[in-house]
This record gives C-alpha cells, sequence and structure tokens, in this order.
C-alpha cells in the first residue's frame, strides 16, 4: 500500500507542476485579470482539472501493484499519462480559442471579443488586426464607430442582432477609443458620492494606487461570457488606467439619467 500511495504521491506531484505551468502560461499570455475571471477560465479548467489532477494520480494508486512485473506497470502508467495529455491538450486548445483578442465599446459598454466570435473567414479580420497591433493595451481597447445616419443604425442593428459571433460588417468600423472619447464618454456609469462599504474599498484602493480622483476617471462596464468588471479611462481623452473588480449591473450610464 506504501508503494501504491508513493506512485500515486509522485504522479500527482508531476501532474500538478505540469499543470501549474500551464495555467500560469495562459493566464500571462492569454487571460490577464481580469479577463480570466470574466471571461470563465477557471470554469473552462474543471474537465481538464479533474482528469489531470484527480483521475489521473487515482488510477496510478488503482492499477499499481507489486504483483505486476516493470512492463505491466509500464503499460499501465503509460495509457494513464496518455489519457492525461489527451485531456490536458483539448483543453488547452479549447481555452486557447476561447481566448480574449479584444476589447471593444458598442452601444453604451466594453464588451470582450473571443478569438471564437470573430468571423471564420480571416480575411475580414484585416482591419481589427491592423487596430488590434497598433494598440498598447492588451486585449487591444477599440470602437464601433457611430452610425451617420438612419441607414447605418439600421444596418449595424441588424448585423448585431443576425450574429452570433461579432459581426464582419463591423470589423470595417473599428477606431482606437481616443477618435470617439467625446461620444463615449456620455455613456461612463454614474457612480454615485458613495458606494457600497465593499465596493467603496475597492475604488479607494484603485484611486490610491493609480494617484488619481474619481472625478478624473469615466467607469464603463466590461462584459466577459461568465461575468463583468468595469474599466476606467480618463475622463478628459480616453485613456486606458485600469480595471476594477466591480460588478457594474447595479449602476447606470450618465447619458441614461441626463435623458430619463
Amino acid at each position: 500500500m506504501v508503494r501504491r500511495l508513493k506512485a500515486a504521491g509522485i504522479h500527482l506531484l508531476i501532474s500538478v507542476v505540469v499543470f501549474t505551468v500551464i495555467i500560469s502560461a495562459l493566464v500571462y499570455f492569454c487571460y490577464p485579470w481580469p479577463y480570466y475571471k470574466i471571461n470563465g477560465l477557471w470554469q473552462g479548467l474543471r474537465i481538464t482539472a479533474s482528469v489531470d489532477l484527480i483521475l489521473g494520480p487515482l488510477l496510478t494508486l488503482v492499477v499499481f501493484s507489486k504483483t505486476k512485473s516493470m512492463r505491466e506497470l509500464r503499460m499501465d502508467v503509460g495509457v494513464i499519462a496518455a489519457v492525461q495529455i489527451g485531456a490536458l491538450i483539448y483543453g488547452v486548445i479549447t481555452l486557447y480559442t476561447q481566448r480574449p483578442y479584444a476589447t471593444i465599446f458598442v452601444d453604451r459598454g466594453f464588451e470582450t471579443v473571443r478569438v471564437a466570435d470573430l468571423p471564420k473567414d480571416r480575411k475580414t479580420w484585416g482591419a481589427l488586426e491592423k487596430q488590434r497591433d497598433a494598440a498598447t493595451q492588451r486585449p487591444a481597447l477599440m470602437a464601433v464607430r457611430p452610425a451617420q445616419n438612419t441607414q447605418e443604425s439600421v444596418a449595424m442593428f441588424v448585423a448585431e442582432m443576425t450574429n452570433q459571433a461579432f459581426p464582419a460588417e463591423l470589423m470595417t468600423r473599428l477606431e482606437p477609443v481616443n477618435q470617439h472619447w467625446p461620444q463615449i464618454v456620455q455613456a461612463a456609469l454614474a457612480l454615485p458620492a458613495k458606494l457600497p462599504e465593499g465596493q467603496q474599498k475597492k475604488l479607494d484602493d484603485f484611486l490610491q494606487a493609480h494617484q488619481t480622483t474619481q472625478q478624473k476617471l469615466a467607469f464603463f462596464p466590461l462584459h466577459g461570457s461568465f461575468d463583468a468588471c468595469m474599466i476606467a479611462l480618463q475622463r478628459d481623452n480616453g485613456d486606458f488606467v485600469g480595471y476594477l473588480d466591480i460588478t457594474p449591473t447595479t449602476y447606470s450610464p450618465a447619458v441614461s439619467k441626463k435623458h430619463g
């Protein structure tokens, strides 16, 4: 039994190290905070983690027996390792294709556009890739150029309603946030002077970390596939400041209150 536990422990240790390295790489390169939270990185890892960190070592504990020859043990462990590697590869590929590609302002808030949301035809990515490469922030911050007339408004509405992925028709309308900042800033969230206690502390810590004040910032909702948070931009020019771990659903855009 001691031999089995030792083998399972070694298997678990190796699995944890490999899993940790891969997850760290995903978080660093593909899912920086808050995108791993709002885009469901942890939800996507559940199956992979269950196979690699639980099922693999557990199977080793079951099959490892001193009555088996070394050849049989190698074969058993090899099969288990193959299943683990297959599950890990599948999980990584899935998460990589779901990674955030850009953060785009549409209507009254920002939303995450994932690689999986983009049109299948890569030829339509041209405008997005050009804007993305020019941006300093990752994922790149961009905005859909507002409609200039009723015809454009209808076309944009139809495109959004008839596409599950990010509409290819909007690709050519992507431009830097600063370019349309006077229109965008009007949709900033109307935060009260005093937030609920827990949220107020997060805001105070954020303001202190960035050495600024609430009045100098414009806050917007940032929606992902699983959750939402706030993104803060400089109120005077739209420059990126940071992300704030506060759910924005309880706050309304200032433009709504102004015209409400």
